[in-house]
């Protein structure tokens, strides 16, 4: 199985599993048609719910079929055995083989998309998010001794992997995001990532021609605007909008997070497509008594204006993108 399936997932329904059935159903099945028992939909299907049930190997899927009750089977598109009337599930040997035989690329993009679907439902608060993040997957080498090397998209509410992509090894992620990013329907959402990702033609590409937002970290590699952003956002608190303060207290240490904004205005000197407001995230982080023994701070840049997300919400989304940096770090 994908990498992808090791985030978490929407529950499975009836109706939700009947539309992966169908989405699999239109994939070409890779074996002989002499011999089969089970149709590749329902191989594919029992195997996706049996992962997001939590099996991370063959062996731990094939026993999740075996213990699988009629009625989950009978949603899963089993066979029934007539001699004996039952549902049947695959044998462990028989999932081995189907999915293997299959590109993994294509079962990627069939259940990216299905995802996909089941995140876009429900109602937000705020425009949903979608983070990039690119992690070395441990353990996985390619014949010529280079780690592999993953690109996600990753929904920031529900934490699902909706598309994936390879980074070859002589290129990087930069020119990868747009691809990555091809098949997703981006009108409206804020895309999240980090500093490698700061560059003016992603702005433009994300704004100006798939109707997204962005919420991009500033560091180094970006000089001019990075000294630009520290600008913006120097002085005391009395001169910027109400900052906004968010504490974290446990796991034997304090966290609070001070958010300061500031618009992109002609004085500002900040010359970036579609920048709409610089944003400053400082963490502090202490004991449990309070002192303070370590200082962070980040600058961002966004697209999106002081009425379409004010502190509270900018706070929000870079720490979302925190949190899917460090759980896909554990995931890889």
């Amino acid at each position: 199985m994908s990498a992808q399936s090791v985030t978490p997932c929407p529950p499975l329904t009836e109706r939700s599993c009947t539309d992966l059935l169908a989405r699999f159903a239109a994939v070409p099945d890779p074996r002989r048609p002499r011999g089969i028992r089970h149709q590749v939909q329902t191989i594919l299907a029992i195997a996706a719910a049996a992962v997001v049930g939590g099996a991370r190997s063959f062996a731990a899927i094939g026993e999740w079929a075996t213990d699988a009750p009629q009625w989950v089977l009978a949603v899963l598109g089993a066979r029934q055995d007539h001699m004996h009337g039952h549902l049947v599930a695959p044998h462990e040997a028989t999932l081995r083989r189907t999915i293997q035989a299959f590109d993994a690329e294509l079962l990627d993009a069939v259940i990216s998309g299905w995802l996909a679907e089941q995140c876009a439902t429900g109602s937000r608060a705020t425009l949903p998010a979608v983070a990039a993040d690119g992690k070395t997957v441990r353990g996985a080498w390619r014949p010529d001794g280079t780690q592999v090397h993953l690109l996600s998209a990753i929904s920031h509410d529900a934490g699902v992997v909706l598309a994936q992509r390879e980074i070859a090894a002589k290129t990087n992620e930069i020119p990868e995001l747009a691809p990555l990013l091809a098949e997703l329907d981006l009108a409206g959402v804020v895309v999240t990532a980090d500093a490698l990702h700061t560059q003016r033609a992603t702005a433009e590409h994300l704004v100006g021609d798939r109707g997204a937002h962005y919420v991009l970290t500033v560091k180094g590699n970006q000089p001019t605007l990075f000294a630009a952003c520290q600008r913006a956002l120097s002085g005391p608190a009395s001169a910027f909008a109400p900052e906004h303060i968010g504490t974290d207290r446990g796991h034997g240490r304090t966290e609070q997070r001070t958010t300061r904004t500031a618009p992109v205005t002609a004085k500002c000197a900040i010359s970036f497509p579609h920048a709409a407001q610089v944003f400053r995230v400082r963490r502090d982080v202490g004991g449990l008594d309070g002192q303070r023994t370590r200082k962070e701070i980040a600058y961002c840049i966004t697209s999106l204006d002081p009425e379409q997300a004010g502190a509270e919400q900018l706070a929000g989304y870079i720490r979302g993108h925190w949190q899917i940096e460090v759980r896909h770090e554990v995931a890889l």
